[in-house]
Formats: C-alpha cells, structure tokens, sequence
C-alpha cells in the first residue's frame, strides 16, 4: 500500500491529482482545507483486510521472538562453575548480575509490542465512520454559523446603508468577485438612489475592463475568444466572421472549434459555416490545432471557438 499526500487549489484538481497519479482505484484516506486550498491523502492497492492480518502476524512473530530471546539466557562456561563451586560465597550472591541481561530485552519486548498498534490505530482513525461523521457534522455547523454571521451583517448594512447594499447586490448578481463589488461600491460615492448608482457603478466598471485597440475586423489575424459557458462565444465568432465576410469577402475568413465538451457544439459552428459559406475546422489537441492553423495560413482572419471555463481555472494558461 502506498500513501501520499496531495495538495491543491480546491477540490476537482485534488482528485483530479489523485486520479492522474495514483489511477481510479485510489482510496481517499482524509480530506481536510488548509491554508491556500485543499489537503488530501490517498492510498493505492489499500486492503484493510490485508493490512489488519499483516499487522496481527507482525505483531505475534516478534512478541515470539522477544519471549524466545528472553527465556533464552546464555549458559555458564564450565571454568565459571568450577570457580563457584570452589568460592565461599554462596552462589545466590552472583545472581544479581543477571538482571541488567533481562531489563533491556524486556523493554524492547514491550516496545516492540506497541509499535503495530499504533499504525493500526492510525488506520482505523482514519477510516473511522464516526471520524467521518463527526467531522462532516463540524463543517457543517461552521457553515451555519457563517451564513448566519453573514445574514447578520447584511440586515446590519441594508439599515444603515440600503443604497450601498442594493448596489452591491445587483453587481454580485452580475458574476463579478467580492473584492471587485466592493471596489466599485466605495468608488460610487454619495449617490441620491439606487439608479443613479447603478449607472455610476456601470460606469466605473467599464472604465476597469481592459481594450485592446485593435480593429479585428480591418486587421485580421488569429483570434481566439476565451470566457465562461453561455457568455455567447460562439455567438460573437459568428458575427465576426459575417462582418469580415462582407467587408473582405467569404475566402478571407474561417472558423476553428475547440469546444469537444459542449454537446451540439460543432454543429452550431458548421451551421454557421454553411450560411456564411465559409470552412470550418474541429481541433480536439494541440497537434490538430497546430495543423488546422497550417491549413488555413492563406486566410487573413482565423477565428478560434473555445470550450468554456472559469476565469480562475488553471487550463485557461494553455
């Protein structure tokens, strides 16, 4: 059996560690958050059978072999007994000098006898339903005295601050994170309502977004568009296309569909192809990627359909 501890960000690319390393038969011993994400330990080729009937003959061959080495004394030289028959002194006054022969193998015998005991036990400890339940139950509570904590805060800030707190609803609302809500609701200012916050929120927001100057549409290139599922990627890659289309013509222009997850994905693509009446390509790798690329070199504007995923995930990188 092997165990191994994993670190990670959250919870799918832990198991997804787990998975890639240690295969699908993996055993998660524990799970626990820690500073920065996620801690996790898991076994391979995890028998408790096994370990419990290894750990038991272990156990019973050396408290076997500590009796044996102990009842095991080594015999007095013949010289030695003749000088004791030929001394005065009575020969119960030597037997002290046996004891510190017997102390040490006795204490190792007791040493070794706890040993297994505690790697059992450190097993079973894991493993343990009521561990289980009780630690499932302590999230749990945790849980339920954040949310109300939270609850508490809010009703707080809706009394004191009700123009403050529907700003900061409505743009919780919109995906954005906590810090970048925050941001934008100190930045509003005093404001006479909620509408006149709203738009001065809208506005500072877009002054955040970062646009590149140039004009995809005259310069052309490769482009690839990257965001959540449902933001309308494929959607824009169309309309793209049909604008370029029409202003360079049909042969200018192709379409590349990376989004193997989606179900009906590439049939949205080639639909769109069909009416625009230009080629679509699917890359499901790198390599069919690259050889897509290759193929339509001659083209001057090469859009690029993703598969949809969280700005915070770690494949975004690639």
């Amino acid at each position: 059996m092997k165990i191994k501890r994993y670190f990670a960000a959250d919870m799918r690319q832990a198991i997804r560690m787990v998975r890639d390393e240690q295969g699908p038969d993996a055993v998660i011993l524990s799970n626990r958050k820690v500073d920065g994400g996620i801690e996790i330990i898991a076994a391979i080729d995890y028998d408790e059978a096994l370990v419990n009937q290894a750990l038991g003959q272990a156990s019973t061959a050396t408290a076997t072999s500590a009796a044996a080495a102990s009842n095991k004394m080594p015999e007095p030289s013949r010289a030695a007994v003749a000088e004791l028959r030929k001394s005065d002194a009575p020969i119960s006054t030597q037997a002290p000098t046996q004891a510190p022969i017997q102390a040490p193998i006795q204490s190792a015998s007791n040493s070794t006898d706890t040993r297994p005991d505690t790697r059992k036990s450190s097993i079973y400890w894991a493993q343990d339903p009521a561990m289980v339940e009780m630690r499932r139950e302590i999230h749990e509570l945790r849980g339920l005295l954040e949310n109300q904590l939270a609850h508490l805060a809010w009703g707080d800030m809706q009394r004191r601050q009700p123009i403050k707190t529907e700003l900061l609803r409505r743009l919780t609302d919109l995906g954005l994170t906590p810090a970048l809500c925050n941001l934008l609701t100190e930045q509003v200012g005093p404001v006479e309502d909620d509408e006149q916050a709203w738009r001065r929120a809208l506005g500072l927001l877009a002054h955040h977004v970062a646009v590149t100057d140039d004009d995809i549409l005259n310069s052309g290139g490769i482009v690839a568009l990257v965001g959540s599922t449902g933001v309308g990627k494929t959607t824009t890659v169309a309309k793209l296309a049909a604008r370029f289309a029409l202003r360079h013509g049909q042969r200018s222009v192709a379409l590349i569909t990376t989004d193997c997850y989606r179900i009906g994905a590439h049939e949205q693509l080639f639909t769109y192809g069909r009416i625009l009446g230009v080629p679509v390509q699917v890359a499901s790798s790198h390599e069919e990627l690259r050889n897509a690329l290759s193929s339509l070199s001659d083209k001057r504007l090469v859009l690029i359909d993703t598969a949809g995923m969280s700005q915070r995930d770690l494949r975004l990188a690639e």
